[in-house]
């Protein structure tokens, strides 16, 4: 009984300890708005490239210091755990609960593992919004030295990269299941625009029946493109490139009929993000969303200034998660629910 309640005892100390490493923002102490004040707010994705949580990280500061802390909402409460003290840095962003940022050293990374805070700089590529490119399905990230072990495309150096998913959708009806597994990588080099995709399609018959077929698009497109971010809209019927250049303007890739559309109706985009089925822009505190069509589904403009965004997917929906903030300081969190154009098959 004794060994019973010193187990309990202890149980509870490390639930009270582990609770009280959150805590609430001091009365002197700010979160820092950044110069491209939508990424001020950092929203942690999974390896799927959307957030299924409410956990967050930012940058404060107070008279004396400064920090990184990673924040999550307590019994209605925003608390925030101390990650990193007394570093210059900028944000960039996080997935799998691993935070990218860089100081005057370059890109570091920071993760809370058991309480415990693993800090240490890393070599990854990185797009024009200084966000590491993940290698979207995998845990894994673009690494900027490129060998002949982790090179992504042959005769391409890593840095080329704008974009690398593996990817796959399961369909099933009452005769057949399907598993499609794709691969798509998106470089530029030498004025070219490459678009490599290969997926296998994996064909199960209610008879015991199985097919397997493989399909394989290569091909480039000419032209002299600043790209800032690359996204892919992928599914059995739609595949889609689309690309933010530096100067704001947006290009959208047929990956089927290679053919190409440009919108240029803006002119300082602080956010671009896909989200399933559509993709969407954040500029002058408003939010565009886009379909794959290239049409425009929903605008909205918020009063509080955005500090953050991301793709949120609950079971089989998905929402646009905008994190906004008053002039008095309080965080509210949004939640835009995005209907799809045409039934998405299940992520596996």
């Amino acid at each position: 009984m004794k060994k019973i309640m010193t187990i309990i005892f202890s149980l509870f100390i490390m639930f009270v300890l582990v609770g009280c490493s959150y805590s609430e923002l001091k009365e002197n102490e700010h979160i820092y708005i950044a110069p491209n004040s939508v990424r001020s707010l950092i929203f942690n994705r999974t390896e799927h490239g959307y957030n299924n949580s409410i956990s967050f990280y930012v940058y404060t500061t107070d008279e004396n210091n400064s920090y990184i802390k990673q924040g999550k909402i307590y019994n209605d409460t925003y608390t925030y755990y101390k990650l990193v003290e007394n570093r210059d840095c900028e944000l960039l962003n996080a997935v799998n609960g691993q935070l990218f940022f860089s100081d005057d050293n370059g890109l570091q990374s920071v993760i809370n593992y058991d309480n415990e805070i693993i800090d240490h700089a890393v070599s990854y590529v990185r797009n024009g919004f200084g966000e590491v490119i993940q290698i979207i399905g995998t845990h894994n990230f673009v690494n900027s030295i490129t060998t002949e072990e982790n090179q992504i495309k042959e005769n391409v150096d890593n840095k080329d990269i704008k974009y690398v998913g593996k990817l796959s959708e399961k369909i099933e009806d009452d005769n057949i299941k399907m598993l499609i597994k794709k691969e798509i990588i998106v470089s530029y080099l030498d004025n070219k625009l490459y678009i490599d995709r290969l997926s296998t399609t994996k064909t199960t018959h209610n008879d015991g029946q199985i097919q397997e077929q493989n399909q394989v698009i290569n091909f480039h497109i000419d032209g002299d493109l600043s790209i800032k971010k690359a996204i892919i809209i992928d599914y059995l019927d739609v595949s889609k490139t689309i690309l933010l250049l530096d100067s704001s303007e947006i290009i959208i890739v047929d990956n089927y009929d290679f053919s190409v559309k440009r919108h240029n109706k803006h002119f300082n985009v602080a956010y671009f993000e896909s989200v399933n089925t559509h993709f969407y822009v954040i500029e002058n505190n408003t939010l565009y969303v886009y379909n794959a069509l290239f049409e425009l589904v929903l605008e909205q403009k918020y009063e509080d200034i955005i500090i953050g965004s991301t793709w949120l997917k609950e079971r089989s929906e998905d929402y646009i998660r905008i994190a906004t903030m008053s002039k008095n300081e309080e965080i509210s969190l949004h939640k835009i629910l995005i209907e799809n154009d045409f039934e998405v098959p299940k992520f596996k």
